[in-house]
């Protein structure tokens, strides 16, 4: 039943944003656009910020005082194929 309904629903939306976007103005539609453009780069900026904050606050990718070591008669080829298997 909800598949029905996605099948329904999903063309009429696309089709009624279309439809309207087309009877816009030219100074509408530019002025639309501009304002989804910026919007668009401001939460990009947003995202990239968090994010490089959010690595910044828990050290990836810096070394840490353990040495890894691998079990008794394991090389790096098993330990490799294990994440596969």
């Amino acid at each position: 039943m909800l598949n029905t309904l996605r099948m329904v629903s999903v063309p009429l939306v696309v089709s009624s944003i279309i439809s309207s976007l087309a009877s816009l103005s030219m100074k509408t539609s530019s002025s639309i656009g501009l304002r989804a453009l910026v919007y668009y780069l401001v939460t990009t900026v947003c995202a990239v910020i968090t994010g490089t904050v959010g690595i910044d606050i828990i050290s990836m990718g810096k070394e840490t005082k353990q040495s890894i070591t691998l079990g008794d008669g394991m090389n790096q080829l098993d330990s490799l194929l294990d994440m596969i298997r």
